[in-house]
């Protein structure tokens, strides 16, 4: 039963002939009665208003806690979102930098090869060439062979063109 310090001031009782209690006291207790529920019930009101303000603080505070969760959570996402594209740009690096590899050594063995072909050129080149020059060498010596052979009349002559000279 829910009482106001009004109910309690205007509550009256009824009045015994023989044996009962001084209404003075009985007054005098009840104001006091309704005073101190009176100052209980603002406490209470208070109390419920500070609840509730702090109610609303608590949401709030909910509200922002879940919000700071939920950031934590974007920003872990954006981390390892970071880390996968990091990790894949550090993959294409690499395998950049392999081709790039590949690449030169391809032309460098290209180099190889073409250094090899002109050098085997030079070489059929250089032989041909002591061919050559081991024909005519040896086809000269023919010629002098043959005009030492028919002897000092035909240096004499004059037919050959060459002069001695001592």
């Amino acid at each position: 039963m829910s009482l106001t310090p009004e109910e309690i001031q205007s509550r009256e009782f009824k009045q015994r002939w023989v044996s009962g209690y001084d209404m003075d006291q009985v007054e005098s207790f009840l104001k006091a009665v309704a005073g101190s529920y009176e100052t209980l019930l603002t406490e209470n009101e208070a109390l419920k208003e500070e609840v509730a303000g702090m109610t609303g603080e608590l949401d709030s505070f909910r509200t922002r806690r879940r919000h700071l969760e939920e950031a934590l959570v974007s920003a872990q996402q954006v981390i390892d979102e970071m880390k996968v594209n990091a990790r894949k740009e550090a993959d294409l690096i690499v395998k950049d930098a392999e081709l790039q590899a590949d690449r030169w050594i391809a032309d460098a063995n290209t180099q190889v090869l073409e250094t090899k072909r002109e050098l085997n050129n030079l070489e059929m080149f250089r032989r041909d060439y002591e061919i050559k020059l081991r024909s005519l060498l040896e086809s000269h010596m023919a010629i002098l062979d043959a005009k030492n052979a028919l002897g000092p009349r035909s240096e004499q002559s004059g037919d050959s063109g060459i002069s001695p000279q001592s």
